[in-house]
Order: structure tokens, then C-alpha cells, then sequence
């Protein structure tokens, strides 16, 4: 879903997203070379938090209608 999201928030970003961009756009996002780097950087969970999770929830929950 988080791919799909990319697609549709960011379509000119990249040229074509998939599992493994979005993986690697959100790791430079956060600044983190792992995803793992979240069990031990607070600074990159308020960043995932922020940059991340917060406009993907807003998205994943927005009313169809």
C-alpha cells in the first residue's frame, strides 16, 4: 500500500515506483541507511513519524467520497 500511496502523492518523483524505490526513497527520507536504524535512532522514529506515517495514515484513511 505504501507503493501504491507513492504512486499516487508523488508521481513525478521518480519514474516508476516500486517495492524497492519506495523502500529506499523513505530510508532517505529519514536519513537512516536501515530501516532496523528505527530501533535505535529517536531521531529517525520522529522522522518516519512525521515525514512518513502521518501523511500515509491521513491518506490511507481519507473518505472515498
Amino acid at each position: 500500500m505504501f507503493t501504491q500511496y507513492l504512486k499516487e502523492t508523488k508521481p513525478n518523483l521518480v519514474k516508476s515506483w516500486t517495492p524497492d524505490v519506495a523502500r529506499n526513497y523513505a530510508k532517505q527520507l529519514i536519513k537512516v541507511e536501515s530501516l532496523s536504524d528505527l530501533d535505535r535512532d529517536r531521531g529517525a522514529v520522529e522522522r518516519y513519524e512525521n515525514l512518513i506515517r502521518r501523511p500515509y495514515d491521513r491518506w490511507a484513511h481519507q473518505d472515498p467520497r
